[in-house]
């Protein structure tokens, strides 16, 4: 399904059957189901915050556009807490 732009979400299948949900433009969330992990959950441009799950890892938590703060936890270990994503480059604090 691809919506129109105020559409409510498109689903496409993957190569192995899964399904990508990615909201229209002004929804709350774009959730991208990965081939092998979980799920892969980022808000819009004006949402609450980026929540991506790792598939070895816990989640990256990465604010909107107009958040506060970039949480970014490493792959194995815990997490790198970025304040502010002005002065981030790739998740480095500059």
């Amino acid at each position: 399904m691809v919506p129109d732009v105020l559409g409510l979400a498109e689903m496409d299948s993957d190569a192995l059957g899964t399904a990508e949900i990615i909201p229209h433009v002004l929804g709350p969330v774009d959730m991208v189901l990965d081939v092998l992990g979980p799920v892969d959950m980022v808000p819009d441009s004006l949402g609450p915050a980026d929540v991506v799950l790792d598939v070895l890892g816990p989640a990256e938590m990465d604010s909107d556009v107009l958040g506060p703060a970039d949480v970014v936890p490493d792959v194995l270990g815990p997490a790198d807490v970025i304040p502010d994503c002005s002065k981030c480059i790739k998740g480095v604090s500059v």
